[in-house]
């Protein structure tokens, strides 16, 4: 029994301890490298804008990012001329301009923080490189 009380209460200081030694060298580090690797669902999509809000519980932010396009026509109608191919007859489809969802995101406020400070940087970027394209 004694050799059992002595596990329990080894195992767990050891492992605060292991942590404790994690959380000391991280502090240490001077620097640290991302990799970033392309998921198996990692496409490039066109955002056209944004829809959305917070979330369900207040504390987070959703965003859907959609493209934008007219839409595709559901059936087309074409005569057949000399057995070629003639012109339209008629067209059926949506009257509306499609707006695609094509990804949710849901962040928290230091996440949203940090995008908009980025996407701050990069339109300050362009700006500069735009005035100086009027420039000339």
């Amino acid at each position: 029994m004694v050799n059992k009380m002595a596990k329990k209460t080894y195992k767990p200081k050891a492992k605060k301890a292991a942590k404790k030694a994690q959380k000391i060298a991280l502090n240490e580090l001077k620097e640290i490298n991302f990799d970033y690797i392309k998921s198996n669902h990692f496409r490039v999509i066109h955002v056209g804008g944004a829809h959305g809000g917070l979330g369900p519980k207040g504390n987070m932010i959703q965003m859907a990012l959609f493209s934008e396009r007219n839409a595709i026509p559901q059936r087309e109608t074409y005569a057949i001329d000399e057995g070629k191919l003639g012109n339209l007859k008629e067209s059926k489809g949506r009257d509306a301009i499609i707006r695609e969802v094509e990804v949710e995101v849901l962040m928290d406020l230091n996440t949203a923080t940090a995008i908009r400070n980025w996407l701050n940087d990069k339109i300050k970027q362009i700006e500069q490189l735009t005035s100086r394209v009027k420039a000339k």
